[in-house]
């Protein structure tokens, strides 16, 4: 019986023995991580959904492409605006460390060709003759600013040629001829009796504007002229680029305003010897610019 157990006993262990040496076999039936993976089929799109898919895009993208444009060109309108301040700024400091003297504003040459803001002014040299930014530097603000980028709009994006090469203005932002201005040997209150020489003398300073940004065409030196009582003809033109048609303008209280014009296309006359208005409209813009420089209540 001993010997009938101690068989049966061999008998199981080696069972057991090759059942843990045999390899392990799956039944197709089997459930669990050794199961096979269902076969997927993938199916292709044809070419007539991938048309409609780009179809889909594209007409997204063409209800975006004018939102991110004008939320481009708002962006570039308040920099424009933010650039202003920084000069309307600078223009004040100046002002209360020279003892309430306005910061020069003069210009000589030939009228419409040759214009060049004097050495002492608060921007030198020509936008017109030169695309370098060395008269922002050699400028009498320039220790107050010390960022070219602040005397630009950075919502012009038109080149000029300069001999064989082509670039933007250096600046395209000018002061008023009434802020201490001069032409030539006639500066200050030698060019008008209303000239505006030292702080003290402006006394409607909220609508009184100082810097305008101006059209590239018109940009020459750092003068913005617009003459007292005349409303039938531009003398400078001013930008007309920002929200679809406006300018940022600065006052000598400090704060900056955007005007939209009524009549955003006029364009300089050649010949540099004003440009005329066109319409109602056109005079209308021009009436409002006059009304922002000093008039007979200034005396």
């Amino acid at each position: 019986m001993k010997t009938d157990r101690k068989q049966s006993g061999e008998r199981r262990g080696a069972g057991e023995l090759s059942a843990r040496a045999a390899p392990f076999r799956c039944s197709s039936l089997a459930l669990g991580p050794c199961a096979k993976p269902p076969l997927v089929l993938f199916r292709s799109f044809t070419l007539v959904e991938l048309l409609v898919v780009i179809a889909i895009i594209a007409l997204l993208a063409s209800l975006m492409l004018p939102a991110l444009s004008r939320a481009k060109g708002v962006a570039q309108a308040i920099q424009c605006a933010g650039n202003l301040r920084q000069l309307q700024l600078a223009w004040l400091m100046y002002a209360d460390d020279h003892h309430g003297l306005l910061v020069p504003n003069y210009e000589t040459g030939i009228w419409g060709q040759y214009e060049l803001s004097t050495s002492n002014s608060w921007v030198c040299g020509s936008a017109l003759a030169s695309e370098c930014t060395d008269g922002i530097r050699q400028g009498a603000l320039w220790n107050y600013t010390r960022n070219e980028a602040i005397y630009r709009c950075p919502a012009d994006r038109s080149v000029w040629p300069y001999g064989n090469r082509h670039a933007p203005r250096p600046f395209n932002v000018a002061l008023s001829s009434w802020m201490n201005g001069g032409w030539k040997a006639k500066v200050g209150k030698a060019l008008d009796r209303l000239v505006f020489v030292k702080s003290s003398e402006i006394r409607r300073a909220p609508t009184l504007f100082t810097f305008m940004d101006e059209d590239a065409e018109s940009m020459a030196a750092g003068l913005f002229v617009v003459q007292r009582d005349q409303t039938d003809k531009w003398w400078m033109i001013p930008g007309a680029r920002d929200r679809g048609g406006g300018a940022n303008v600065a006052f000598a209280d400090g704060h900056v305003d955007f005007h939209k014009w009524k009549f955003p296309g006029r364009k300089c006359a050649a010949g540099w010897s004003g440009t005329p208005v066109r319409n109602a409209l056109d005079r209308a813009d021009l009436v409002w610019m006059v009304s922002m420089v000093p008039s007979a209540r200034d005396k």
